[in-house]
């Protein structure tokens, strides 16, 4: 939470005065603008907004709750690279900020013998290849805890005193469908998580189509699934009831209204990138809005994996600015991030880029590899 919007994008100067820097004062501005382009700002989306007030208002009512009983959880879901973890963890840095202020650091329900330290939040990633035990090294690990070689009974008793010690109010789970209830490692870890709910702890999961992966009951709701019948009750379908589910939608041009919202998110990033050429409607004018929309699907995510290849490849091209021909040449491949599992959905499918050659993507430029010089500044920045 410390380091939120703590980011300072690169300084804005004409490129006259650029060219009056010694080469050590250049290099450092060129790799200023490109820790820029590759931190583009976070943006609420009318999607996000639309979920955002009722959750947080979840949140505040169920930290109300004096008594340790169970309180509505949240799913969210949506398909990768929506926003879905940018989206929760604003929701949850503001709830963070508003316990904080409200009892100055301190646990309101502080018990002699234990440590004071209020800690409203806890954020853990679902391991790969879930287990009771692994997902509570994940949480353990949030506190700083020292849990040496314990058994799971151990680990888990360790993390119920954690969570009650430092008051902790919201218990967030990203990933969840990683989760497969044909496993009995992870039935065992989703009836973990039931009982951190019933400690009156708010759960909020996020994962990748929640209604596909039988995490809220059985898919299609006429038959019980094997995995609730082989662990002798209803733990999905009784999740389902506990959890109101919350859909993160890619954005849509259907309408004059969609259209409108597209086009304003794709303002704040032409505004925001330090190109020396760029002109007024690089980005939202003309056919671009529609042609950034077809390579993208509307995903925010995979948006930010295209302007960010293009910008780098505008700088250090020296051709400052961003033209459809310039986007050809860009190639968007989410695989490449190692944090996702493919298997759980995390990696979406991506629209194929348009053929092109390279050699056209800046008229009158020389095409340009994207590669940084020996001395560790583009090559063309001198030209």
């Amino acid at each position: 939470m410390a380091n939120r919007d703590s980011f300072k994008p690169a300084p804005t100067i004409k490129r006259k005065k650029y060219k009056k820097m010694d080469a050590e004062a250049q290099r450092a501005h060129t790799m200023d603008r490109l820790r820029t382009c590759a931190n583009l700002p976070m943006q609420e989306t009318p999607m996000s907004l639309a979920i955002t007030d009722e959750i947080d208002a979840l949140l505040i009512m169920n930290s109300l709750v004096e008594s340790e009983e169970t309180v509505p959880g949240v799913m969210t879901t949506g398909g990768g690279f929506q926003g879905k973890t940018e989206t929760i963890c604003r929701i949850l840095a503001k709830f963070e900020e508003y316990r904080l202020r409200q009892f100055s650091g301190s646990n309101p329900r502080y018990i002699a013998g234990t440590r004071d330290e209020h800690i409203p939040v806890v954020y853990v990633q679902t391991p790969a290849k879930p287990t009771p035990k692994r997902l509570c090294e994940r949480i353990l690990r949030f506190f700083g805890a020292d849990y040496g070689d314990m058994n799971e009974g151990e680990l888990t008793n360790l993390v119920h005193d954690s969570l009650r010690d430092h008051d902790v109010c919201v218990l967030a789970i990203d990933d969840i469908t990683r989760l497969k209830l044909y496993r009995k490692d992870d039935e065992h870890a989703l009836n973990l998580l039931r009982e951190f709910m019933d400690m009156g702890i708010t759960l909020m999961l996020t994962g990748v189509d929640i209604p596909g992966s039988g995490l809220r009951g059985p898919v299609g709701g006429t038959n019980p699934s094997a995995s609730a019948a082989r662990f002798g009750d209803d733990l999905p379908e009784q999740l389902g009831r506990r959890c109101p589910l919350y859909h993160l939608m890619p954005f849509r041009r259907n309408s004059p209204e969609e259209i409108e919202a597209w086009t304003t998110h794709l303002k704040v990033i032409e505004d925001y990138l330090p190109l020396w050429e760029k002109r007024p409607g690089m980005l939202t004018e003309g056919t671009m809005p529609e042609y950034l929309f077809r390579r993208t699907n509307g995903v925010v995510g995979l948006l930010k994996i295209l302007i960010r290849t293009a910008s780098f490849k505008a700088i250090t091209s020296g051709g400052e600015n961003i033209t459809q021909s310039l986007l050809d040449t860009c190639t968007i491949d989410p695989s490449k991030d190692n944090s996702r599992v493919a298997a759980a959905g995390e990696v979406p499918d991506v629209p194929r880029a348009p053929l092109m050659a390279p050699a056209q993507h800046q008229a009158g430029k020389r095409p340009h590899n994207g590669t940084l010089d020996d001395q560790g500044i583009p090559d063309r920045q001198h030209a």
